[in-house]
């Protein structure tokens, strides 16, 4: 019933996430190397829709992996924090489980990534913000998020996001984006400038 579930969402068929099949499950059946398969197989599908041009679709089947591995968990939890959001929500039932944050950091990011790459910088914000606060020296979350803070017109934020980004970076000798540099720049030029008129 699992695997027939998990089918049904990488298939595109969002609502299977949350259509009950998982509650019907043994608790013997759900143990983290399932969850692990979930978020695996739903990362490789999503990078598929990303690699034929989708970002949109990328978005919407890992936020789908993501409910199916949430609504499994809960099933099996006998408590559960009921005001937590996306992805605050997901981020506490891994947790609850003890998976290991490698088994769906990057999962996590790219589903940052592919809601800004389909002009969803606001909720990519979210997003890549609670990537960066668990993984806080991967340099591609702060990266993705200076991107999505700049698409989301929050350029003095996306300076700090981008500075943290060539730090992370340098220590391990990545080459930097032009446009991080160039954005990089221009904001810097306006503080200074912004600093000059107010003196």
């Amino acid at each position: 019933m699992l695997s027939e579930q998990l089918n049904k969402v990488l298939s595109g068929q969002e609502e299977a996430a949350s259509d009950g099949t998982v509650q019907s499950v043994p608790v013997q059946y759900l143990n983290n190397n399932y969850l692990k398969d979930v978020l695996s197989k739903g990362e490789a599908k999503a990078l598929d829709h990303y690699g034929k041009g989708d970002a949109f679709q990328a978005a919407q089947t890992l936020c789908s992996i993501f409910d199916l591995s949430l609504f499994a968990i809960n099933t099996q939890r006998d408590e559960m924090k009921a005001v937590l959001t996306e992805p605050d929500v997901w981020l506490d039932a891994w947790k609850s489980r003890k998976l290991n944050s490698q088994d769906y950091i990057t999962a996590l990011n790219d589903y940052g990534f592919f809601l800004q790459q389909s002009g969803r910088c606001t909720e990519a914000v979210r997003v890549l913000e609670a990537v960066a606060a668990e993984a806080p020296e991967r340099a591609v979350a702060f990266l993705n998020l200076g991107d999505a803070l700049w698409g989301a017109d929050d350029k003095l934020q996306s300076l700090n996001a981008y500075q943290r980004y060539v730090q992370l970076g340098k220590n391990n000798g990545h080459a930097i984006p032009t446009r991080v540099l160039q954005r990089m720049q221009a904001l810097e030029l306006k503080e200074i400038a912004d600093s000059t008129i107010r003196n």
